[in-house]
């Protein structure tokens, strides 16, 4: 090979039962340089199962789904795959699911609606080592403050 380094882009799956809005989620992540979408599910089974037998850098999961909850998803592969980033969307506001979020495990939250300004920017940051939240983490987790609260994730 020539003296050109071809640039890894990070893998990204991701979970949405509703096809026009996964292809709208491939869309928005086709634009970039840095990720591929390199597979997709329509529910938490399959989610689950692709992640099981594929390797992801992270997953942009729906919290809402027909199957198994967003949330459940989570919880599973965190115990499974723990250092596998995952950015949960929804359509609710914050203050509906970002807090459980945090609790579960998951390293960001974007709502749908915020979706085109927010997507990339929280992706960029989570695959960095950070987390992507709009809201103040409590004292005994380590915060004070928060827009966009971010963390380096630790290890054991």
């Amino acid at each position: 090979m020539g003296p050109h380094k071809r640039k890894i882009k990070s893998k990204i799956l991701i979970v949405d039962d509703q096809e026009l809005f996964r292809d709208r989620l491939k869309q928005f992540i086709s634009e970039t340089s840095d990720m591929a979408v390199t597979g997709e599910a329509g529910n938490g089974h399959e989610a689950l199962d692709k992640t099981m037998k594929n390797d992801f850098d992270m997953i942009v999961l729906d919290i809402n789904m027909p199957d198994i909850s967003g949330l459940d998803v989570l919880q599973e592969l965190k115990i499974k795959k723990p250092y596998l980033s995952i950015l949960m969307l929804s359509m609710f506001p914050v203050e509906y699911y970002e807090l459980s979020v945090m609790k579960a495990g998951g390293d960001g939250y974007v709502t749908k609606d915020n979706m085109a300004a927010e997507l990339i920017k929280a992706m960029r940051q989570i695959l960095n080592g950070g987390t992507y939240f709009n809201v103040s983490l409590p004292e005994e987790w380590g915060g004070d403050s928060g827009i966009n609260y971010n963390r380096m994730h630790k290890s054991n």
